[in-house]
C-alpha cells in the first residue's frame, strides 16, 4: 500500500518525495513517531497545497492510493458521480417560494420506487406546538415569542 504513495509522489516529481523512499516507512512504530509525521506533513501538505481536491483524488486513485476530499456542500453538489447517477432532486418547497435541491436516494433497488418526503419545516413551523406539548399555554408561548425568547412562524 506505501509503494504506490512513493510512486505517485515520485512521478509528480514532489520536493522531497525520495524521504518517503524508505523501508523504514512501512513500520507502524516509525509512521506514528513524531519524526515521521512532522516529515509527513512537511512534504505532502506543501504537495496538497499546490493542487485542488478534485485534482489529488484523481490523481490519489490513478496510483491506486486511497485518498478521498472532505467535501462540503458545493463539492457534493459538483460531484460528477453524483451528476451521473441523478442523485440530486427538486422539490417545490412553497415556504420559501420556489425550489430547492435535495439529496436523492441513497441507493437503488431493481424498480423499488423513491420518492422525496415532505418538505422540511421552516423556521418555527413547530414551534407552538411543541412548547404546547411541553406544557406552555398558548399566552405564554405568545409571550415568549413578543420577547423574542422563541419564534413562531406566522401560519
Amino acid at each position: 500500500m506505501w509503494e504506490p504513495f512513493v510512486q505517485w509522489m515520485k512521478d509528480e516529481n514532489v520536493e522531497e518525495w525520495e524521504v518517503f523512499d524508505n523501508d523504514h516507512w512501512i513500520e507502524q512504530a516509525y509512521r506514528e513517531s513524531r519524526e515521521a509525521y512532522g516529515m509527513f506533513c512537511h512534504v505532502f501538505e506543501r504537495f496538497t497545497m499546490q493542487h485542488t481536491k478534485q485534482y489529488l483524488y484523481d490523481a490519489g486513485q490513478a496510483h491506486k492510493v486511497a485518498i478521498s476530499p472532505v467535501s462540503n456542500g458545493k463539492d457534493l453538489l459538483e460531484n460528477p458521480q453524483l451528476i451521473h447517477h441523478d442523485f440530486w432532486k427538486s422539490l417545490n418547497h412553497e415556504p420559501v417560494g420556489g425550489e430547492v435541491v435535495c439529496p436523492g436516494p441513497p441507493y437503488v433497488f431493481g424498480n423499488l420506487k423513491w420518492r422525496l418526503g415532505d418538505t422540511v419545516p421552516v423556521f418555527g413551523q413547530h414551534t407552538a406546538e411543541i412548547l404546547g406539548e411541553c406544557g406552555y399555554s398558548s399566552d405564554e408561548i405568545e409571550a415568549l415569542a413578543k420577547e423574542g425568547v422563541v419564534h413562531v412562524a406566522k401560519s
